[in-house]
């Protein structure tokens, strides 16, 4: 059966992993692939067979623990996400997705659980703690249903619900952050285990792993992505022409799911787009404004100072040659980068920079048709804000 297949499959993959120093990478690139080929063959039958694996790669595949240095672990993030095809890529997603449902599921939980806490006496009060009850439970009901062992995991929300403990909801807290680093993570974890293990049976201390791992973001944390980045930048000087950033391939589809991861980064972005000059790092250039993109949510939150360089320098993309990037330039432009204020009269200045190179008439439009420029006759490509 498709179970049984993943279950030896997953074994197998344990044990390859397990021997990691002894092994060369070019010996091991199919571990990962294999890892999320079953998950994704598992997608909607087995609870269990996924949190395996989800373990697996957290654990063995990637340096997972305090001491393990940021450069190591996205180092050897980005080394095994190179590695997957297609629909190795599209089985990690759905693993990223469900991670974050998860993640969010838990913020929820903990906020409802502070509101209930704090909530007023009385009627009203009586009255919103019923319904934050009522709202906890569901969200409990639906982060058991997606575990292995149900009845475990009911047991120990059961035991989370009814203790007063302040570090079991610091630690929740923790893990429900999506800006939680790596070493607060595993702190985070050791601390709900040990504060569980003294009021509830041993038996159930793998659920309570469990629902830590299925939370926590282990495969990459907010640190993580700083030094992929970080990474990318380090290297813009020596790009070669057409070639493509790994980290920056790993962060774009990671941000597509926990745009938050980078916050704090929107400076380092900035001068990475306005350092990525010439045919040699147009590729770069191109994978940095869709990471701009992905992450503009995490980024509309930076200080406007910073927000003001990394706008300036989507903008001088906006007015360049290259067809793709002004394109690209100008999606980054009408996400919630820029607030409301700023976004018209940005784009009035834009359209007036780029009018005597775009071919534009008074009224800010190509006059060609609907827009478009005509590229056969070497007419100039009409502004990629219009």
């Amino acid at each position: 059966s498709t179970q049984d297949a993943t279950q030896s499959s997953v074994q197998s993959s344990a044990q390859s992993s397990a021997s990691l120093g002894l092994r060369g990478p070019a010996h091991l690139e199919w571990v990962p692939q294999q890892l999320l080929q079953c998950y994704g063959a598992e997608a909607n039958a087995d609870a269990d067979s996924r949190a395996e694996i989800e373990t697996l790669l957290q654990t063995k595949l990637l340096p997972a623990h305090a001491s393990a240095s940021g450069a190591m672990r996205a180092r050897a993030l980005t080394v095994m996400h190179a590695s997957l095809e297609l629909r190795h890529r599209k089985a990690l997603l759905a693993l990223l997705r469900a991670k974050r449902q998860a993640q969010s599921q838990l913020a929820q939980w903990v906020e409802l659980r502070r509101e209930r806490e704090g909530g007023r006496r009385g009627d009203e009060g009586g009255r919103r703690r019923d319904e934050s009850k009522g709202a906890l439970d569901r969200l409990v009901g639906a982060m058991c249903a997606r575990s292995g062992d149900v009845d475990s995991c009911k047991a120990v929300w059961e035991h989370i619900s009814s203790s007063k403990d302040k570090k079991l909801l610091r630690a929740l807290t923790v893990l429900s952050c999506a800006s939680t680093s790596v070493t607060e993570a595993l702190a985070a974890k050791d601390e709900l285990r040990a504060s569980l293990s003294q009021r509830m049976d041993k038996a159930l201390l793998p659920a309570v792993d469990a629902i830590a791992n299925k939370s926590a973001m282990l495969l990459l944390c907010a640190d993580d992505a700083h030094a992929l980045l970080g990474a990318c930048v380090s290297r813009l000087p020596h790009a070669q022409n057409g070639e493509e950033c790994a980290e920056i391939e790993v962060l774009i589809d990671w941000c597509s799911v926990w745009p938050s991861l980078l916050c704090g980064a929107a400076q380092t972005l900035a001068e990475a787009v306005a350092a990525a000059q010439g045919e040699s790092a147009c590729a770069v250039c191109v994978q940095l404004l869709r990471l701009t993109h992905v992450a503009a949510p995490s980024l509309a939150a930076a200080p406007p100072a910073v927000r003001k360089t990394l706008v300036a320098a989507l903008c001088v993309r906006c007015c360049g040659k290259d067809e793709r990037i002004a394109k690209l330039a100008a999606q980054c432009l009408t996400t919630c980068l820029l607030v409301p204020a700023a976004r018209a009269r940005t784009f009035e200045t834009l359209v007036l920079k780029l009018r005597g190179v775009a071919g534009l008439d008074e009224t800010g439009k190509s006059g060609r048709g609907e827009g478009r420029a005509d590229v056969k006759s070497g007419r100039a490509q009409c502004c990629a804000l219009t």
